[in-house]
């Protein structure tokens, strides 16, 4: 999760992510910048969002987001968040990524989209300053069932490893 946020950072120019206002989601330069992380999503079905943001005023705003406008989830809430869109529910880990420029992973945050693990990606500046972070959301309910398949591989792999160590012994 965390290589798909980072490789996800790697394909936008940071440059131009600084470039983009309020109300410019329609335009082909925004429709570019987005095109890469929707990509990466539709690599993976578990990916719910992939989004940017940044800090301003002590404040998370969204930047891109690569859900089209509506409510395609019928949830009541408009499924993508716009540029400059604030984002109240903000976690300490977002300010962190921002601050430290390390990428981290969540545990279970609820929001108003849902229940998620989230991995961020810092995005870098030429002079290798942080100037915003790539995040990449997973329903929790995937990631525990994708957990619990693997703690069931790593329990059966070292199950087989005792009775090979038994019967070597």
């Amino acid at each position: 999760m965390l290589n798909l946020a980072l490789a996800a950072a790697t394909t936008i120019d940071p440059e131009l992510h600084q470039t983009f206002k309020p109300g410019k989601e329609n335009t082909e330069k925004y429709q570019r910048a987005i095109e890469p992380l929707a990509k990466i999503q539709a690599t993976n079905s578990k990916i719910r969002f992939i989004y940017t943001f940044i800090q301003e005023d002590s404040k998370i705003h969204f930047v891109l987001d690569t859900p089209p406008p509506g409510d395609h989830d019928n949830d009541g809430i408009d499924d993508k968040s716009y540029i400059g869109d604030e984002y109240p529910e903000a976690t300490d880990i977002m300010f962190e990524v921002l601050d430290t420029g390390e990428p981290r992973i969540t545990g279970i945050v609820s929001d108003r989209w849902g229940t998620f693990v989230s991995a961020y990606a810092p995005l870098r500046n030429k002079q290798d300053s942080v100037i915003g972070t790539v995040g990449l959301d997973i329903e929790a309910e995937d990631y525990l069932k994708e957990m619990e398949i693997i703690s069931n591989v790593y329990e059966q792999n070292l199950l087989t490893a005792g009775m090979i160590s038994v019967l070597v012994g």
